[in-house]
């Protein structure tokens, strides 16, 4: 089963967004599909400031799972390549310590890349997953990450 809620972001439950100077949000703007994604980060010049802004669901893997296999739909967009920005997809442990950098980036791909990572050792375990955007400096250089369709499989 899938135990990710509201994946495709399409309603208003499963995902909180910490408060940070720039929020992640809920947004029309793009979507992988439905209506709606995530997005974490900066995407107006004018707006960019210091923030670590995040898009995170609480999940408790059950210790039977053998399999757990999150994956999901990232668009990277930034404008500060090479620069201090980033693109995150982490698993934080129930403390919201970074527990894994299942990936890191500094994309301007500005297309929906799939990712997977195997989730397998977090068996028994409740997790964060995490998607975020760093902007360091405010340099009008701008970076996001959009999210959709995330899910995380279990296989028993």
């Amino acid at each position: 089963g899938d135990l990710i809620r509201n994946g495709g972001f399409e309603a208003d439950d499963g995902w909180t967004f910490p408060w940070t100077p720039r929020q992640g949000r809920y947004t029309t703007d793009r979507a992988h599909s439905g209506h709606r994604a995530a997005i974490a980060g900066i995407t107006d010049p004018a707006q960019d400031r210091f923030s670590y802004s995040s898009v995170v669901q609480k999940v408790a893997i059950p210790a039977e799972a053998r399999k757990a296999t999150l994956t999901a739909y990232v668009y990277p967009v930034t404008q500060d390549a090479p620069g201090p920005d980033a693109q995150l997809i982490l698993v934080l442990d129930r403390n919201f310590r970074v527990a894994q950098t299942l990936w890191r980036g500094l994309s301007n791909a500005e297309a929906w890349q799939q990712h997977t990572f195997d989730l397998s050792r977090y068996a028994g375990q409740t997790i964060y997953v995490y998607f975020g955007a760093v902007n360091v400096r405010t340099n009008g250089k701008v970076t996001a990450l959009y999210v959709d369709d995330v899910s995380l499989v279990i296989e028993k």
